[in-house]
């Protein structure tokens, strides 16, 4: 099946609606460590698990995760995930390391201007 990563889950909305649209995908939902017992909490409430294909992994796009970057991803995802220059520099950076993997996957991210004119100018 369909292997989707999801960057920055925060409180899982999009990767959840991947998860019901794709029942055979498997998701994985990715944030920062402090962020995964709220991103759980989601997951456990509308009742997906690793069972169901869906799981939740601390990734800081600072100092990266190899076993979470070498995976073989068919789509990584995100939205709305700038707050800063800083932010979109790291964004960049894991965007990067995933699409250098020998089997490169599709990278669908979209933003929303108009919420920080200085990220936007990023």
């Amino acid at each position: 099946g369909l292997r989707i990563l999801e960057l920055g889950s925060g409180s899982g909305w999009l990767g959840l609606n991947l998860a019901a649209w794709y029942a055979s995908a498997s998701v994985t939902m990715s944030d920062l460590p402090e962020v995964l017992p709220v991103l759980q909490a989601q997951i456990d409430r509308v009742a997906l698990t690793a069972d169901h294909g869906v799981v939740a992994v601390a990734l800081d796009w600072q100092a990266l995760d190899p076993a979470v970057v070498s995976m073989q991803w068919d789509l990584v995802v995100g939205s709305d995930l700038l707050y800063s220059h800083q932010t979109a520099c790291a964004l960049a950076g894991v965007m990067a390391a995933l699409a250098r993997s020998p089997r490169a996957p599709r990278i669908v991210y979209a933003h929303v201007p108009g919420r920080n004119a200085s990220v936007d100018a990023s």
